[in-house]
């Protein structure tokens, strides 16, 4: 189950729709597209747990698949951000899907 409220900076919740609809402070704490961005990684719909999940806590990912809960929107722009680095990695990887690997040559 995916998150189903933001939590505003002044600490209150909002369903993640209605953040989306209307801002419910005086203004925006993000541009709507950041919003938008952050709703969406927070319904992946991935068939398996993400490495992220399985590092996680088991109680922690289990309440998070049957209870509604709400979510920090600072605290998802790192998520976002984290994502964002790892696709920039795969997409210079020159089809080479081994990216790290030892340099013999220099250890000699």
């Amino acid at each position: 189950m995916p998150a189903k409220y933001f939590i505003c900076p002044s600490g209150n919740q909002i369903p993640i729709s209605q953040c989306l609809l209307q801002c419910p402070e005086e203004q925006r704490c993000m541009f709507l597209p950041t919003l938008r961005a952050v709703a969406k990684s927070l319904n992946r719909k991935l068939d398996a747990p993400s490495i992220t999940e399985l590092l996680t806590g088991i109680r922690e990912q289990y309440l998070k698949k049957i209870t509604d809960y709400a979510v920090n929107l600072k605290d998802q722009l790192y998520a976002i951000h984290g994502t964002a680095v790892h696709t920039i990695n795969e997409n210079h990887t020159d089809g080479n899907p081994v990216v790290e690997q030892e340099n013999n040559e220099e250890s000699k």
